[in-house]
């Protein structure tokens, strides 16, 4: 799948500073991890984003992290997007998908971990899913050398 080509990428999330965002701003000439979760798959994400952060480096390839919150009420934006503001120090950008749309168009599990590569041309590699475990930061790994 090409992502570049899809109405995902130019899909407006906002930031957890209330920035409105849009993957194509952060998706330039080179690579993107993306990382897919929520709130039921967040240790994972986070496990596994630290484990790729502590391998490759944040500066080398740039992580945005969208978080699927589709269903928590509207009376409790703010005190999701206040608890994922606490989770920023793990790096990346974090943007708050509270209508599921990156999880529907890439049809993935919001209730599991998703590291993605969107590279260069906008070609998704992946999923790699779920927590992390040598064999699959071994195969991340071998996704961001594909680009």
């Amino acid at each position: 799948m090409n992502i570049a080509s899809s109405d995902v990428y130019t899909t407006t999330l906002s930031d957890v500073h209330g920035t409105k965002v849009c993957l194509a701003d952060v998706h330039r000439d080179g690579a993107v991890i993306l990382s897919l979760s929520s709130r039921d798959a967040a240790a994972d994400a986070e496990a596994f984003g630290e484990a790729i952060t502590n391998t490759i480096g944040e500066s080398r390839v740039p992580v945005v992290r969208i978080v699927c919150l589709k269903g928590v009420p509207r009376a409790l934006h703010a005190v999701a997007r206040r608890m994922i503001r606490k989770h920023e120090r793990g790096g990346g950008r974090w943007l708050l998908d509270w209508k599921g749309a990156f999880h529907a168009a890439l049809q993935l599990d919001p209730k599991v971990s998703h590291f993605l590569v969107v590279g260069s041309s906008g070609e998704v590699k992946g999923p790699v899913s779920g927590a992390p475990t040598p064999e699959k930061l071994a195969a991340f790994g071998e996704l961001l050398r594909q680009d």
